[in-house]
């Protein structure tokens, strides 16, 4: 999803939550808005990924740190492990994984401005 949507980071009772909220490709082939196609539950797979929350409760751990949240990846339909540090103004990265740290990848997130409304949900 690299460089592929933005998303709103938002406060979700004291953890940090982020929704998708622009797409590079907000459609199908078809000219259809792009679905979750892949989620395990069967009656998800029809909603819209724009507006989908797919980083949830990320707990605060210290200063510019937070830990134990979940990111929901669309392509597989699996959900990962997260945690995140604040790298710099504006520059967030997060560690993805699904049992151990060491063994996960990490993302960037960078603050974007809104400069258009092509793809925005």
């Amino acid at each position: 999803m690299d460089n592929q949507v933005a998303l709103q980071v938002y406060d979700c009772g004291g953890r940090v939550c982020g929704r998708v909220v622009w797409m590079l490709r907000p459609r199908n082939k078809a000219g259809q808005p792009d679905t979750d196609a892949k989620n395990p539950n069967p009656a998800l797979r029809q909603r819209k990924l724009c507006g989908t929350t797919v980083l949830k409760d990320l707990q605060p751990d210290g200063a510019g740190r937070w830990k134990d949240g979940t990111f929901y990846n669309p392509r597989d339909g699996k959900s990962y492990k997260v945690r995140a540090k604040l790298a710099a103004p504006g520059k967030l990265v997060a560690r993805i994984y699904r049992i151990v740290p060491l063994l996960g990848t990490n993302k960037t997130l960078r603050r974007v401005p809104h400069l258009s409304t092509d793809g925005w949900c």
